[in-house]
């Protein structure tokens, strides 16, 4: 009896069918992950919340695919820890404030706050940062996780970003309202219809706070390419403007401390370039000083990077396809969060817990 073969040419075709199979699985793959780059925020990562708007689900697994980005797990609290650090937080140093120090774009062990614990240790390092989290915000924030205030030291940061949000904040404000820091929740918020259609809601109000952002980082491009005296603000209208500011500011500060040891750290500024770094530092100066007022009027210290640290931080080179704090991606790399970290470990010195 003769055995039954394939022939040849049946076998090449087969071979070629697989391969083109495999070929095309493997370009899915790519494809796929492209798109995931691609998409700034996907449903999953937010949910309603009744005081802050919006807040990330316990255990999540976000991945926002601008700027490098990365797949991280989350915490119990919705927060950029590793669960376990919440087994003995007791006494450890929490750093709060908005996504500049929630840091999704790099892995968790290249952010300000692993290098900062690396630094300091054995003292224990938390991240409190929150995607869109303003000022009036954090209070709230920070009384979900640690209403028994046992953590040894809370460090706000601050930024640009903080500034232009208490100036739009305030105006809408009477000078009594300033003093209570009323919580201003992101992206509309409530339960209601909300909580109806939870993740098509909750997306869509969050890429609504992403575009409002966008709006203000473009404002403040256009204001950072004016004359200089005009970003310095000298004159009355920005006087009156800042005062406000830091008036809402000090009221947000005091309830930040109600429970907590709490001490500022400003942000290195932004900056794009050799033909634009005059005015972009005038603009960061005014900040600064709004920032400084505000945490006086709180009686709360408030750390200023030196000039060395801010040529440092301009200076970060590109990494993982993105420059540092670039006007329109707006967050920090790699390299940025290595400068940022080595300022405040050195800063921090005499603030820690003992």
């Amino acid at each position: 009896m003769t055995a039954l073969s394939v022939s040849s040419p049946a076998r090449s075709g087969m071979r070629w069918l697989l391969a083109a199979s495999v070929l095309g699985a493997v370009l899915c793959a790519f494809a796929a992950e492209f798109i995931l780059r691609e998409i700034t925020y996907l449903p999953g990562q937010w949910r309603p919340d009744p005081v802050l708007g919006l807040t990330r689900p316990p255990h999540s697994l976000v991945f926002v695919g601008l700027e490098g980005g990365v797949k991280l797990r989350f915490d119990r609290h919705g927060l950029n820890n590793d669960d376990a650090v919440w087994d003995a937080a007791a006494g450890a140093v929490a750093l709060i404030g908005d996504s500049f120090v929630e840091a999704v774009e790099v892995a968790r062990g290249q952010n300000m706050t692993s290098r900062l614990a690396e630094s300091i240790a054995p003292v224990r390092v938390l991240n409190l940062g929150r995607a869109a989290a303003t000022p009036q915000l954090l209070p709230a924030l920070l009384e979900g996780v640690d209403a028994a205030g046992a953590l040894g030291l809370v460090v706000m940061v601050v930024s640009t970003t903080d500034a232009g949000e208490l100036r739009g904040a305030a105006q809408a404000m009477s000078a009594e309202e300033r003093g209570r820091c009323p919580v201003a929740r992101q992206g509309g918020g409530g339960t209601g219809a909300l909580a109806s259609a939870q993740e098509v809601s909750a997306l869509a109000a969050r890429i609504g706070s992403r575009l409002r952002e966008t709006r203000r980082r473009i404002a403040g491009t256009i204001a950072f390419a004016r004359p200089r005296q005009a970003v310095a603000g000298a004159g009355p209208d920005h006087a009156a403007e800042d005062a406000a500011a830091a008036q809402l500011l000090a009221g947000c500060l005091r309830r930040l401390s109600a429970r907590h040891r709490v001490v500022g750290a400003l942000l290195p500024p932004v900056t794009l370039g050799d033909s634009t770094r005059a005015v972009r530092l005038g603009g960061w100066r005014r900040d600064a000083a709004m920032h400084q007022a505000g945490f006086d009027a709180a009686a709360i210290p408030l750390l200023v990077p030196p000039d060395a640290v801010i040529s440092r931080f301009a200076a970060a080179p590109a990494v993982a396809g993105f420059a540092n704090a670039v006007v329109g991606e707006g967050h920090l790399n790699e390299e940025g969060h290595r400068v940022v970290a080595a300022w405040l470990a050195s800063a921090l010195a005499g603030h820690l817990p003992r």
